[in-house]
């Protein structure tokens, strides 16, 4: 399974994977897991069951995770879907996207430049898709995150920045040749921001 550790899984969890397991005998397909976000979380208010999840949810108190940072990592995930539903569904993948998902052990691996923070599940699940995977959604379990703040590391300043984009760059180009497929950089991401200094690093990386 593919899991952040602060991360905390809805009760009977388990259960409800074990459940999974005998599907994962078919080839090429995903089972995500919606992940959740509280607004001042604590983990004696966490839902215990998917009723009381939705109930948080209407009430404003509980949503996807990563709504105001970055919608589409989780936003194909279908959470509109996913409160009503009472059976497996199937997504659409769409650029961006990084859930929480149960796959088999012979799906391809993450790719080994992105390490630390920055586009490794994004990488991960971008190749899923361009190699032809299928996404479906599980009804019946939920992950809530447990907030913890902004850790030191994650400000990795200009160099490791840049290389985390020259190593997304090579990666989608290597992506598209090997699954013929066809993934754009998000030239969206640079409105409004200052990336002269990342783009001259990005050069030296790229003629070193």
């Amino acid at each position: 399974m593919v899991l952040d550790i602060d991360f905390v899984p809805s009760r009977g969890a388990r259960a409800a994977l074990r459940n999974v397991w005998d599907k994962l005998h078919e080839p090429k397909t995903v089972y995500v897991v919606p992940a959740f976000e509280m607004d001042d979380y604590n983990f004696e208010e966490v839902p215990q069951s998917k009723e009381e999840l939705v109930d948080m949810a209407i009430e404003g108190r509980i949503r996807q995770v990563h709504a105001d940072k970055w919608f589409p990592a989780h936003g194909p995930t279908r959470y509109d879907l996913f409160y009503d539903a009472n059976e497996l569904f199937e997504i659409e993948y769409k650029r961006d996207y990084e859930p929480y998902c149960l796959v088999r052990t012979d799906v391809p691996l993450w790719d080994e430049r992105f390490i630390g923070y920055g586009y490794d599940k994004v990488s991960h699940t971008t190749r899923l898709a361009a190699a032809g995977y299928t996404f479906v959604v599980l009804h019946d379990v939920f992950i809530i995150h447990a907030e913890h703040g902004v850790p030191h590391w994650r400000d990795k300043g200009d160099y490791m920045r840049a290389r985390v984009w020259f190593n997304y760059y090579s990666f989608l180009g290597e992506i598209g040749m090997q699954y013929m497929t066809e993934e754009s950089a998000h030239s969206h991401l640079y409105e409004g921001r200052d990336w002269s200094r990342t783009a001259a690093i990005a050069t030296q990386l790229k003629t070193a």
